[in-house]
């Protein structure tokens, strides 16, 4: 091979695969460092904040007609009742969902590995506190999620805090205890 200035090398014609390899890492690398880049983490929510969320006031000292309305919403969202005290002002219940797609169940059946475990069932649990309040009932409800796997174990707990939840909740009682004062 004869010997000139510009000959760089086995690299002045880069392969198919060495070009596919550093068109990736073009793209790769900024997806990677991206996700070393703290953005500030928010300070942990204090114990006001939760009971906040998870606190409504209703315009009525019917405690009865309020404690009526969320089961209704309850067994209306597809949660079974485990417990209902209305001298304690108590209600607890509780629902599970499936988290295996079939994707999920397809790729299972492939593997056909007994000691492969994967997310299956999401457990939601809510527990409720209804008392009069002077002229009004007050209701604090807590809704908590155990997630498990298919064997049965527990993967994860973690008390639900997104205020979006307890409001779509609440409005919901609220029309229910509408509809149960209008008897439709």
């Amino acid at each position: 091979m004869p010997l000139n200035k510009f000959y760089i090398g086995p690299c002045m014609y880069p392969s198919f695969f060495s070009r596919l390899l550093m068109g990736t890492t073009c793209l790769a690398l900024p997806l990677l460092t991206s996700a070393c880049i703290s953005e500030g983490h928010s300070p942990p929510i204090t114990q006001s904040e939760i009971r906040d969320i998870q606190t409504h006031h209703f315009a009525t000292t019917d405690t009865k007609a309020v404690m009526k309305a969320m089961l209704n919403v309850l067994q209306d969202e597809g949660y079974n009742i485990n417990n209902a005290n209305l001298e304690l002002g108590l209600i607890s219940a509780s629902k599970s969902e499936d988290l295996e797609t079939p994707t999920g169940k397809f790729l299972h059946a492939l593997l056909a590995d007994p000691n492969h475990r994967f997310l299956k069932l999401e457990d939601i649990n809510v527990s409720a506190n209804i008392s009069s309040h002077g002229n009004q009932t007050k209701v604090r409800v807590s809704f908590q999620t155990a997630t498990k796997d298919n064997v049965g174990g527990t993967v994860a707990t973690r008390q639900v805090l997104q205020r979006g939840i307890y409001q779509n909740f609440y409005n919901k009682v609220s029309k229910s205890i509408f509809f149960e004062e209008s008897e439709i």
